[in-house]
Formats: C-alpha cells, sequence, structure tokens
C-alpha cells in the first residue's frame, strides 16, 4: 500500500522532470479501420509518455467508445500515434487533478493538438 500523498509527490516530482526538458515524446490509442482514416488534424489531448502505460481496461473503454461511432471496428484495429510536443504544452494542472481521480492511469494532458509533430502511426 502507499499513501495517495506519496503518489502525488511522486507525480509532481516527474511531472517537474518533464517541465526542464524541451519537448517530450508521447503516446495515443486510437481505433481505426486503417492508418489513413485516421484524422491526424484532431488528435485529442490525452497521451501517454511509455507505451507500457496502456491497460487492459483503458483499452476496452477506449474500444467501448470507438464502437459506438464505428460498428465495423475490431479489437485489433487499434493503432499507436507517437507525437512529439513541447513541454509548455502539458497542462499541468490537468495532468495532476486526472491523476488524483485515475491514479492508474498516468495520462499527460496537453494544451493544443496542432503544437504536436506526429512521429509515427502503428499498429498497437
Amino acid at each position: 500500500w502507499v499513501e495517495p500523498e506519496e503518489l502525488l509527490n511522486d507525480k509532481i516530482k516527474t511531472l517537474k522532470k518533464i517541465s526542464k526538458k524541451s519537448e517530450i515524446k508521447l503516446y495515443r490509442l486510437v481505433y481505426s479501420k486503417s492508418k489513413t482514416d485516421i484524422d491526424t488534424k484532431k488528435i485529442g489531448h490525452h497521451f501517454v509518455g511509455d507505451l507500457d502505460d496502456f491497460h487492459e481496461q483503458m483499452i476496452d473503454y477506449l474500444y467501448y467508445n470507438a464502437k459506438k461511432e464505428n460498428k465495423k471496428l475490431q479489437k485489433d484495429d487499434l493503432w499507436v500515434i507517437e507525437i512529439k510536443t513541447p513541454t509548455n504544452n502539458i497542462d499541468y494542472y490537468e495532468t495532476i487533478l486526472t491523476f488524483s481521480l485515475h491514479p492508474n492511469e498516468d495520462e499527460i494532458t496537453i494544451i493544443d493538438d496542432k503544437k504536436v509533430k506526429i512521429v509515427n502511426i502503428f499498429k498497437y
């Protein structure tokens, strides 16, 4: 068992370390029938810093919501969008708030998805 205060302090330490860098590489999962169907102009605001941060519960949640939009989607229609963004494009307040509500999701929220550079898009 880890005390909530200790968890939060570790998260704040990590974010302070990130803020000292000029840019960061982040990842987002999206469901799509093909790579070309992914809307790269609107890729969203919620990312993770490591591919290992994606867990089954998160993937199931994304699949459930994506299936509402497109009934033809299958579980394996899952893509990773790898980006780079300036660290001043991270919404640190929202990231801490999300972490305090969902400590098992190591999510980083960005402010403006127009300030990201897509590095790669590949199958999960």
